[in-house]
Order: structure tokens, then sequence, then C-alpha cells
């Protein structure tokens, strides 16, 4: 199956929100070849800044957007 993902749904893959739990299962499935991600050119704009907001707010540890960048 083909979906449609945003930096919302990726982001609970790294930081526990409503909904991680469907997140990771999303990402575990897309690794195991059962589903296509497909996501939008700002795609990587968003999730920087995502990140970058969360490491400003403390709900990720300093070095870990950088990281967590590079993992998706």
């Amino acid at each position: 199956m083909k979906f449609v993902i945003d930096t919302s749904v990726d982001i609970k893959t790294y930081v526990q929100e409503r909904d991680s739990g469907k997140a990771v299962r999303l990402r575990n499935e897309y690794h195991q070849g059962v589903h296509d991600l497909i996501a939008p050119d700002i795609f990587p704009t968003e999730m920087c800044n995502v990140l970058l907001i969360l490491e400003r707010s403390g709900k990720i540890k300093p070095g870990d957007a950088d990281l967590f960048f590079r993992q998706f």
C-alpha cells in the first residue's frame, strides 16, 4: 500500500507522542517492503524545523536533532 506521510508522522518515530506506536509500525513495515511511503518535497525542511523546535524546547537532547535528521 502507498502512504503519503508528513512530518508529524515521522517525528513520532523519534519522540514519544500519541500514536507513536502506529508510526513506528508503519516505518518498520516500510523497511520490510510492505508499504511505499512518499512525502512532499518540503518534507526535509519541515523535519529540520520540527527537530530544531524540539531541541530548543528540551524535548530532545542537544545533538539529537542532527542524529534524527540523518536517520530519517
